[in-house]
């Protein structure tokens, strides 16, 4: 059983949270004893880019101008959204200790979601999109990347999110697909705070690991 570092950063401004992501990325790679980690976290709102998406400078001028960040990143996927009420995962980890390749590592990653959501009652699923949906609509978004074995960036669970910001883009560049949320879903309210303590249950069911509670890095 592997000890996998967690680390909750509360409400973080995007960049900010990648900051944080690179720090750990560059500790394990720099230091073969250092423990793997998992991010959590929730964003104050924000579009994101994935690396292959040029930015769109009238899109950008647009989402800007309701209130949002709007930020290329270096994982793969298409556009998203970030804000309260969606839990953020960041997990920072060997991928070779965990899953050999990317593919089956993102297959556990949505599996670990999927029981969390079926701790409330509802049923989600694989599809041959990327996350994890209930029927056409998506409620878990997963874009990773990978740096000489470490894999980071991660994936973000819709737990009360306000779902109209979705309503600005075409989430992921899916067409013909919704979005949806777990208190959607139930018709109730169920925060970040709720699911946190089931995800973490089912992340470490999931990925066969014992979760230690940790300050995060320093900057330093």
């Amino acid at each position: 059983v592997l000890p996998v570092r967690v680390v909750r950063l509360g409400l973080i401004p995007w960049k900010e949270a990648v900051a944080v992501q690179l720090r750990y990325v560059k500790q394990l790679q720099e230091d073969s004893t250092a423990k793997d980690a998992i991010l959590l976290c929730e964003h104050p709102p924000v579009y994101t880019l994935g690396k292959r998406l040029q930015e769109d400078p009238v899109q950008a001028a647009h989402l800007r101008a309701l209130g949002a960040e709007y930020h290329k990143s270096s994982r793969g996927g298409q556009i998203t959204f970030h804000g309260p009420g969606q839990l953020v995962g960041y997990p920072i980890l060997h991928l070779r200790r965990f899953n050999p390749s990317i593919k089956g590592f993102v297959h556990s990653l949505e599996e670990s979601v999927i029981r969390t959501v079926g701790h409330y009652g509802l049923v989600g699923e694989h599809s041959e999109h990327t996350g994890v949906w209930i029927g056409p609509n998506k409620i878990g978004a997963i874009g990773l990347q990978v740096s000489h074995g470490i894999v980071y960036h991660g994936f973000a669970l819709n737990c009360n999110v306000d779902l109209t910001w979705f309503q600005r883009i075409i989430p992921c560049g899916i067409v013909g697909r919704g979005v949806t949320s777990i208190a959607a879903e139930l018709d109730r309210q169920v925060t970040v705070d709720d699911v946190i303590p089931v995800f973490l249950e089912k992340f470490a069911e999931e990925f066969r690991c014992a979760l230690i509670d940790e300050a995060v890095l320093p900057d330093k």
